[in-house]
């Protein structure tokens, strides 16, 4: 979530623009772009390198601000289901577990455990830092094994929407 700078609550991309954003643009830049064009690719390379340059700098930048807070130090109740993020393929590859399996999970997903919002803020953090670490690595490799150019300025725009 982001914060918004006047009230300081936190605010999210709504889930429409989450959903039609990536589709737009994959049809923006398929339609106005020549991707196989080598100056083109050029300017798509410098878009994701400056792009996920800002994207770590601004997570470095964050990592040091959390100890900073005021309210670092209050505790805050939180679940598991909180702190852990939700997989879409759940419902696929568990459906073979018994039902006491589920119940365990499902007590232990309900209980709540209190820490510090320095702490919380430091699982969100180190999970979206992960993600753009997995992006920066894999993204390359497919432009250079498999040419695709699109990725390149989609993992920007992904990564900054969160």
């Amino acid at each position: 979530f982001w914060i918004h700078y006047k009230t300081q609550q936190p605010t999210m991309v709504p889930p429409i623009v989450k959903f039609a954003l990536p589709i737009l643009m994959i049809t923006m830049i398929k339609s106005y772009f020549d991707t196989s064009d080598p100056f083109t690719i050029f300017w798509f390379r410098i878009f994701f390198g400056m792009g996920q340059f800002m994207v770590i700098a601004s997570l470095i930048y964050i990592y040091f601000e959390i100890p900073k807070s005021p309210e670092a130090l209050q505790k805050v109740k939180v679940t598991n289901d909180d702190l852990e993020q939700p997989s879409p393929f759940d419902g696929i590859f568990n459906q073979g577990d018994d039902e006491k399996n589920n119940n365990d999970k499902d007590k232990d997903s309900k209980r709540f455990k209190k820490i510090t919002f320095q702490e919380y803020d430091l699982i969100v953090w180190k999970r979206k830092f992960k993600q753009t670490c997995i992006a920066i690595t894999i993204i390359p490799i497919l432009h250079f094994l498999f040419g695709l150019t699109v990725p390149l300025v989609m993992s920007v725009l992904l990564n900054v929407m969160g």
